[in-house]
């Protein structure tokens, strides 16, 4: 699958306008470059962080050029809206992925204050898993994050109030 894809992803470099089946095609090269993404992480013998982290990148700035008005859409899959992507990124700088295929940890890779960066991306479209790592990161602090109460219990309470059930958990230490 993952030659596949890589396949996918040379053919669908070229993709412009003109092409034909051009919108159907451009969300198969967000989801091609999510793929890639996600193989890059979860399989051991291709793994590199370096490569995950351009195709999530890519993913984000295409995503972003999606229509205002197909992004509103109710029936619009999350996992084109550039807050998934902008999540991916702040998931994947701050360790909480760990892949339950091949058991790797990116101790050596995380970066607290870029994943507070995409994390905060992420969040203000009111992407309540985003919202609760960020009221996680907070509250513990991290290294170049300072701990802070009052930005951990308003990022986890906002997420509770999207429909993060979780959250409430977290919630109850604050009360």
């Amino acid at each position: 699958q993952h030659n596949i894809n890589l396949k996918k992803d040379v053919y669908l470099k070229n993709l412009n306008k003109k092409s034909d089946d051009y919108d159907y095609l451009y969300y198969e090269k967000i989801s091609v470059k999510n793929s890639l993404a996600r193989n890059f992480l979860e399989i051991k013998s291709i793994f590199d962080i370096k490569k995950a982290e351009k195709n999530y990148i890519d993913a984000f700035n295409l995503s972003k050029k999606i229509s205002k008005e197909r992004i509103s859409d109710y029936g619009f899959q999350d996992s084109y809206r550039p807050a998934f992507f902008a999540y991916q990124l702040g998931v994947l700088y701050s360790n909480y992925h760990i892949s339950s295929r091949s058991y790797i940890t990116y101790e050596d890779y995380i970066d607290y204050p870029k994943a507070v960066k995409w994390l905060i991306v992420a969040s203000k479209d009111n992407h309540r898993m985003a919202m609760h790592k960020l009221g996680l990161i907070y509250f513990n602090g991290q290294p170049g994050v300072s701990k802070n109460q009052k930005k951990s219990f308003n990022f986890i309470s906002k997420a509770t109030r999207l429909g993060f059930g979780s959250g409430s958990y977290e919630l109850a230490h604050f009360h």
